[in-house]
């Protein structure tokens, strides 16, 4: 009898595809914390929507605020609306923006020097934290381009509050507000910011918005008082989507298929691709501001594009790149899913802010196939139902029938009224179910892998959770006859 053991999956995370060879990594994997305990499997906390149905448009940015509130702006040009949401979990529609001229929605939004600042259309508005919304000014600013643009990110960078207004980079120095404080190419379009250092990144598309052999995305690096940006590279996808909120590093999402880019100081390397599991030709991208630096974690959120197929490549869930300390190395999971995984298709979802707060975070959310609309926030009250591991394709002889004989599971808990569920894959079809037993000497759960002769197999698990309580697996062996 021969025996395959697969565990410390902390070191290796998701898998570049299902037929990698590395025992130590996923092929696919959702609502599981591989972090907390290096060497434990364990179920994060759900996302409950929390907003009822104050929030029923699409958000297109959020500010967690000082003055302990959080500000969700709509993306609505009908119904430009900010809604706030208090500590304690209320909300409540508190302003419809509506500028003198341009789109009305707000397409970012920042806190700087006691103000929201939220750029709208063709201008810049500002409130005044602690202040009635009523006070606010939906015209403090004329931006320098008349045209409204999808995307205008706003990053602090050097004490100077940066906005991004198509090809120029307009800025507001304390009170002061300049439309150009740099000019790049007219052919490009600014979609998100970073920073290195004292020095602004700034992430663009092309405007035409074709990928081509000679049209590309470009990073461009500037030091905030050059005339000039100081260099550029441009990488052959079609934007570049987000920069992810990471310690000590630079990674940037790029295109409509996952391919995730480090970046040097002078060019972006190719540092990773979210694997494309049920290989779909669905186009999926990270939003600007579903991004967020969560207890030594970068999540973003992965969501949907275009495409008509029934399955996305990935989950459209929250992802994240970490590890638990210096020791590891960096992973790439997928954390959790919006509250609506367990009401409608999973792979139609657009997640457009990540906001930490504290030990939580806050997820706002629209199903582009239902129409549906919210902000969740991860209750740490209550496990995900939705959980999948599935490890990579087992093969021990890939030109010989084998009889794979049983899965185990060693595990350090088991609650009451919780479960290990084991299935099992063969030659690319299933997963058969297995029926599993409970070896409560040695916490083992395991199960005869009754399939018959196989070249090939793919161990499935999920878990089934009871309120706050769900099972922490160790290891997973698979014994061959």
């Amino acid at each position: 009898m021969q025996t395959i053991d697969f565990k410390n999956f902390h070191l290796a995370g998701l898998s570049d595809s299902r037929h990698s060879d590395n025992l130590n990594s996923i092929a696919h994997m959702i609502g599981l914390d591989l972090h907390s305990v290096p060497g434990l499997v364990k179920v994060r906390q759900k996302l409950v929507k929390e907003s009822g149905n104050t929030i029923g448009v699409a958000i297109s940015c959020a500010v967690h605020c000082s003055d302990g509130n959080t500000y969700f702006f709509s993306a609505n040009n009908t119904y430009p609306d900010v809604f706030k949401r208090t500590s304690g979990g209320v909300y409540s529609n508190e302003a419809t923006l509506n500028p003198p001229a341009g789109n009305k929605a707000a397409i970012s939004a920042m806190e700087y020097n006691g103000y929201i600042y939220y750029r709208m259309g063709s201008r810049l508005g500002r409130w005044q934290i602690g202040t009635a919304w009523s006070t606010r000014n939906d015209n403090f600013a004329t931006m320098g381009s008349s045209f409204n643009p999808t995307f205008s990110p706003m990053l602090i960078v050097n004490k100077v509050l940066y906005i991004g207004d198509v090809n120029s980079v307009a800025q507001v120095d304390d009170t002061t507000f300049s439309t150009n404080a740099l000019n790049l190419k007219e052919d490009v379009m600014i979609k998100c910011f970073g920073r290195l250092g004292t020095d602004l990144l700034i992430g663009t598309s092309p405007k035409d918005a074709i990928n081509g052999p000679f049209i590309n995305a470009q990073i461009y690096r500037w030091n905030t008082w050059s005339v000039s940006y100081t260099n550029s590279d441009p990488i052959p996808e079609v934007s570049i989507n987000a920069f992810l909120e990471i310690d000590n590093a630079n990674i940037v999402q790029a295109g409509d298929n996952g391919a995730l880019y480090e970046y040097d100081g002078v060019r972006l390397n190719l540092y990773k691709k979210i694997p494309n599991y049920n290989e779909s030709s669905n186009k999926n991208w990270v939003m600007p501001n579903a991004v967020a630096n969560w207890n030594g974690l970068s999540l973003f959120g992965y969501s949907y594009k275009s495409g008509s197929e029934n399955f996305a490549p990935n989950y459209n869930a929250i992802f994240s790149i970490g590890r638990h300390n210096a020791n590891y190395p960096y992973i790439l999971a997928c954390e959790v899913g919006p509250s609506f995984f367990e009401t409608i298709d999973r792979h139609r979802g657009v997640i457009t802010t990540i906001v930490p707060i504290g030990l939580q975070f806050l997820v706002s959310w629209h199903n582009s196939l239902t129409q549906e609309f919210g902000v969740d926030i991860y209750d740490l009250t209550q496990k995900t139902n939705t959980t999948t591991l599935v490890l990579n394709l087992l093969s021990v002889d890939r030109y010989t029938l084998l009889e794979y004989g049983s899965m185990k599971v060693a595990y350090k808990q088991l609650p009451t009224n919780t479960a290990i569920n084991l299935a099992c894959y063969k030659n690319y079809t299933g997963p058969d179910s297995i029926t599993a037993v409970n070896d409560t000497q040695r916490n083992v759960v395991e199960g005869d892998i009754n399939i018959g002769e196989a070249t090939i197999i793919q161990p499935y698990i999920y878990f089934s959770v009871n309120g706050n309580n769900a099972p922490e697996i160790e290891s997973i062996r698979i014994e061959i006859t």
